[in-house]
Formats: structure tokens, C-alpha cells, sequence
């Protein structure tokens, strides 16, 4: 069955239309012809594969990550970067049409100088002796050797972790969680039931400084990765940073911007709209970083 696609689902999948039917479709670009082997079939919607590419796009680019069409991490490795920032653009513009029926101009997104190695927090799965990601809408782990969206410090990490739990697998561990910011990292073992981190802990000292090692006890059957009793193995507690006008610390558990450099064009941003000494009140403002920075200009 071959089909041409005429729009992106909100995911980035190619969209198509067969018999007044939509289909979803991923790995597919606008103006892609593409033969299909049809997959679930919902009541306003279906799901395909590609079987063939019948007709490419200029859009479309090989994909960085030799792991993209089994990991479930990313869904526009196949667009090329200004596809990428047209989809993100059109996507807030359509979903604000949808829920207020407004036809409204969006800006054009505001692009990244890395599109790679951006990434200050990594969830790893781990089973057994494997490390890496799941599958999209699946469990099944993609046993990675390197994830390119980390950071660099994040994949010096990765690699030395890898290698340990092949060497030491251990069915207790479910996740590691990495999070790496100016050459501070805070690794965090989510486990089953209690384990004795302390060799691990001396492993990585005997390689890396500044680091810091937890363990979450995790009991939940559930997705839900940081969640539980919390240990602290050894090393740094937070990540102390200095950024915007503002020092702060960040913990492993709480939230933070991924990628630093769009956090803070996007800050900056709100910043130029502030007026010096003006009265804000900044509503749903999580741990109050954006509260922070604002206080440097305002009330």
C-alpha cells in the first residue's frame, strides 16, 4: 500500500490519508511517497511503518545516533535541523488553533548552536548487565554504547558504568540517572531493594572528581524512575552553579532545564519584557530559579 504524506502528527510522525482515514507514520517527511505495512487501527486514526521509501525528501538526513530507528529517545533524527525548527514552529501554532480556534503567528523557533551533546540529565534503563533505552511504546531495552544528545561529561560516565555493570550485573538496579553541569555530576542508582554502593562509589573516585553518588530505592511497578527513599553513597550533594546574575544549587531529584544554553536565551527573553524596578509576580514558578533571575531587574 503506498500513500504520500501531507502533515506531522503532534510526535512527528508523518501523516497521511488513505480512504478519508488518517495514518500515523513514523520516520516519514512531507512529501515523502512511502509504501506502508498498516499497524494498529483506532477508531480516528491508524498506525504504519515504512516498508519502502519510495520518494525522499531534501529534508530528510541520516540520522547521527546508529540507534534512532530502535530507541525510543528521539523522533527527528531523520529531519534535517531546519525541518526540525519548522515542525517545533507549526506544532505551537496548530495547538493553539486547536484549543482556542485562533489563526495566531508564532515566531519562528529560536535555534540550539549544539544540536547535539546538549543534554545536562540522562535516564538510563538498566537490565541485568544492560544499559540504555527503551524502545518507543515498548519495554524492551536498546542496549546502547553512547546516547550523542549527552553532554560530553555525561558520556565519560556512560561508558564507565556500561562497563561496570557488564562486569557486575546486579538484577536489582532499574535506572541510572545522570545529571552533568560545569564538570559536576550527580549519579543516582535507582534500585529495587537496598544495595551496598560503596565499591561502586570507589571505582568511580578512582577515575572522576567531582561527582556525587545516590541511590533511590524505587519499589513502584510503575515508569516513575525518581521516586523512594534516597542514600547519599559519597561525593558532591548538588551542583553548585553561578548563571544569569543568580548561584544556585541543583539536586539530582528536582527539576532543571536540560539544555542550558536555550534556558537561558529563553530567560533572557522574559527578562527583556521585564521593566527595571517593575512589580512581577511570577505564577507556577516550580523550585523559583526564573523567580530568581527576575528579582535581578525587578520587585
Amino acid at each position: 500500500m503506498t500513500t504520500k504524506i501531507f502533515d506531522y502528527g503532534m510526535n512527528g510522525e508523518g501523516v497521511a490519508k488513505i480512504d478519508g482515514k488518517v495514518i500515523l507514520i513514523p520516520n516519514s517527511l512531507i512529501d515523502e511517497e512511502v509504501e506502508i505495512e498498516l499497524g494498529e487501527d483506532h477508531v480516528n486514526y491508524a498506525t504504519a511503518q515504512v516498508k519502502t521509501l519510495i520518494k525522499s525528501s531534501l529534508n530528510r538526513t541520516e540520522p547521527k545516533c546508529p540507534y534512532f530507528l530502535m530507541c525510543g529517545g528521539c523522533q527527528l533524527q531523520h529531519m534535517n535541523y531546519d525541518e526540525q525548527l519548522k515542525f517545533k514552529t507549526n506544532h505551537v501554532q496548530k495547538t493553539i488553533r486547536k484549543i482556542t480556534g485562533l489563526n495566531v503567528l508564532v515566531n519562528e523557533t529560536i535555534p540550539c548552536s549544539n544540536q547535539f551533546e546538549y543534554r545536562n540529565k540522562m535516564s538510563f534503563s538498566v537490565k541485568d548487565d544492560k544499559f540504555g533505552l527503551l524502545e518507543a511504546k515498548s519495554k524492551h531495552l536498546v542496549d546502547i554504547a553512547s546516547c550523542p544528545l549527552a553532554n560530553s561529561d555525561t558520556s565519560k560516565f556512560v561508558e564507565f558504568l556500561r562497563e561496570h555493570l557488564k562486569n557486575n550485573p546486579n538484577s536489582n538496579i532499574k535506572n541510572i540517572v545522570i545529571r552533568s553541569i560545569y564538570n559536576q555530576t550527580l549519579i543516582g542508582v535507582v534500585s529495587k531493594n537496598f544495595i551496598d554502593l560503596n565499591s561502586l562509589f570507589n571505582e568511580l573516585n578512582k577515575q572522576f572528581s567531582c561527582f556525587g553518588l545516590y541511590e533511590i530505592v524505587n519499589q513502584r511497578k510503575d515508569s516513575v524512575v525518581l521516586s523512594g527513599k534516597t542514600y547519599h553513597v559519597g561525593g558532591l550533594k548538588d551542583i553548585n552553579i553561578n548563571n544569569l546574575g543568580v548561584s544556585y544549587s541543583v539536586d539530582l531529584l528536582g527539576f532543571h532545564q536540560t539544555n542550558l544554553e536555550i534556558q537561558n536565551k529563553l530567560y533572557e527573553k522574559v527578562l527583556s519584557y521585564i521593566d527595571l524596578n517593575s512589580n512581577v509576580l511570577n505564577g507556577f514558578s516550580g523550585q523559583g530559579l526564573l523567580t530568581a533571575v527576575l528579582a535581578t531587574k525587578a520587585k
